[in-house]
């Protein structure tokens, strides 16, 4: 089973001569989906940015990401694909369906864990009962991994335990 892994190292934040609020836990963020013998298969991104956000996204969003099916069953394409193919169709969609397909997006969609960052659209969510790590520009940028992501979640919910926050 591959593993999705995040490491970090905390910075002096860089940005001191301006206003900014002082509980920034400024680090060096690397995120990592690798296979059962930790051989590196691929780096999701690798940035510095506030380490709080996307700790709380992940806890915020824990149940979300363990236990929400994809709303539509029987996806035989990514999450990513899915999200990809959604908005560059020009199909009229109502509107109760575009809210239910945005706010999974921002239970299950990397980026509204780093707003303010340029990171890709990777998305992490349970399909056909598999945990995902997915991404998809076009057939020839794209990817599917099958994660462990308990562990990774547990690996989270410790860090932020040891860190949210050292004042």
């Amino acid at each position: 089973m591959n593993k999705l892994l995040f490491f970090y190292t905390h910075k002096n934040y860089p940005y001191q001569d301006e206003n900014f609020d002082h509980n920034i836990y400024w680090c060096e963020m690397i995120l990592k989906i690798v296979d059962r013998n930790n051989n590196d298969i691929i780096t999701l991104f690798e940035m510095e940015w506030d380490l709080r956000p996307f700790l709380d996204w992940f806890i915020s969003n824990k149940n979300s990401l363990l236990n929400e099916s994809f709303i539509f069953k029987d996806l035989k394409i990514s999450l990513a694909e899915f999200f990809h193919n959604y908005y560059d169709s020009e199909i009229e969609r109502e509107e109760e369906e575009e809210e239910k397909i945005y706010e999974y997006r921002k239970r299950h969609g990397l980026r509204f864990a780093l707003r303010g960052t340029a990171i890709k659209d990777y998305y992490i969510g349970l399909n056909n009962g598999k945990f995902e790590v997915s991404y998809f520009d076009n057939k020839d940028s794209s990817f599917r991994f099958y994660i462990d992501l308990e562990t990774f979640i547990n690996d989270i919910n410790e860090i932020s335990n040891k860190l949210l926050f050292k004042k």
